[in-house]
C-alpha cells in the first residue's frame, strides 16, 4: 500500500469494497466459550483472511490485524495486535458479561482501516472447579464411588482403577466390599492406613485424593480340640462329656451343685482354679479337661 489509508487503498481496494470484505470476514467468524474448566473467561474468535485485491491480483501488503474488545457497542478499551493471525483467544474476560468484538486491518506503512462490523458474545460461566479422587482396588474385592455419575473405570489385570470427578467443596463416599472367600486386608487414604474399613467419605474436597483397598483370602481353619468335662457326685457340669471346640474359639462351662451342696473346687487340666461356678476356655489351641 502507499501512504494513503487502508480504507482508501489496499492495493486497489475501494473504501466500500474493503469494508465489504471486513464485513464478510466477521460474518464468517465463529465465537465460542472453551468447554474445559481452564477456559472459563475466554472467547475464541476466528476469521478468514483476504487473499486478493479487487482487481484479482495477489494481496501482498496486508501487514496484520488488530482485535478490538469492549463491554458496550462500538466502544473498545482493549486493542490487541494479533499480527497476521486469523484467530485469537481473548482471555481474562468475566463470565456472565457481554463483550463486543471488531477487527481492523493495517498495511506495511502502519495505516489502519476503520473497524469492521461488530459481533458480540455473552460469556457463559465456565465449569465449576473440580478435583479428582483415584480409587484403586486389587483382586478379591471392589471399591465403589457412591452417588456420583462422573466416574471412569479402567482395569489392568486384577487391579481396578476408578477416577471420580468431585466438585470443589463437595463430599464423596466410597464403599469397600470383599468378594466371596476374601476379606478386606486394609485401606489407605492418600497413602496413610485407615484400617480394614468397609466405607470412607472424603468431606469438603479441596484437592486431589487417592484411596486404595487391598484384600486377602479368608483363612478357614479345620483344626479342632476336645474339652472333656467331668462332674463328681452331688453336682453337675454343663456341657458334660467331650466337647469339640474349633481352634481359636472359646467355650464356657457351668458348674452347678446339687441341693444342699456347694462347689468345693474346680480343676482345669489338673490345676485347681477355685470354687467357681463357671469357667471359660479362651482361644482354644489344645485339648483340655475340667472337673
Amino acid at each position: 500500500m502507499g501512504k494513503t489509508s487502508v480504507v482508501n487503498r489496499l492495493a486497489g481496494f475501494s473504501r466500500s469494497t474493503f469494508f465489504a470484505l471486513l464485513v464478510m470476514i466477521m460474518a464468517a467468524a465463529t465465537l465460542h466459550i472453551g468447554a474445559m474448566p481452564a477456559q472459563a473467561g475466554h472467547a475464541s474468535l476466528t476469521w478468514i483472511a483476504p487473499t486478493t485485491n479487487t482487481n484479482g491480483t495477489a494481496l501482498t501488503d496486508l501487514a496484520g490485524y488488530k482485535l478490538h474488545i469492549g463491554d458496550s457497542p462500538r466502544s473498545y478499551d482493549q486493542h490487541i495486535d494479533v499480527g497476521k493471525a486469523t484467530s485469537y483467544s481473548a482471555s481474562n474476560l468475566t463470565d456472565g458479561s457481554t463483550y463486543y468484538f471488531a477487527i481492523s486491518a493495517y498495511d506495511t506503512s502502519g495505516a489502519e482501516s476503520a473497524y469492521s462490523n461488530e459481533v458480540s458474545k455473552t460469556l457463559l460461566g465456565g465449569l465449576p472447579l473440580s478435583h479428582l479422587i483415584t480409587a484403586t482396588s486389587g483382586g478379591g474385592g471392589t471399591i465403589t464411588a457412591l452417588s456420583n455419575t462422573k466416574v471412569n473405570v479402567a482395569t489392568s489385570g486384577s487391579t481396578t482403577l476408578t477416577s471420580v470427578t468431585v466438585t470443589d467443596g463437595a463430599a464423596q463416599s466410597f464403599s469397600i466390599a470383599a468378594a466371596a472367600g476374601y476379606m478386606i486386608a486394609g485401606v489407605t487414604v492418600d497413602g496413610a492406613s485407615i484400617g480394614a474399613v468397609s466405607s470412607y467419605t472424603f468431606s469438603n474436597v479441596k484437592a486431589n485424593h487417592s484411596i486404595t483397598a487391598s484384600f486377602k483370602l479368608k483363612t478357614t481353619s479345620t483344626a479342632s480340640y476336645s474339652i472333656t468335662a467331668t462332674a463328681y457326685a452331688n453336682g453337675s457340669i454343663s456341657p458334660a462329656g467331650s466337647s469339640s471346640v474349633a481352634s481359636g474359639t472359646s467355650k464356657t462351662f457351668a458348674i452347678t451343685p446339687a441341693a444342699g451342696y456347694q462347689v468345693s473346687s474346680v480343676k482345669v487340666d489338673g490345676v485347681t482354679v477355685g470354687a467357681v461356678t463357671s469357667y471359660t476356655f479362651s482361644n482354644v489351641t489344645a485339648n483340655h479337661t475340667i472337673a
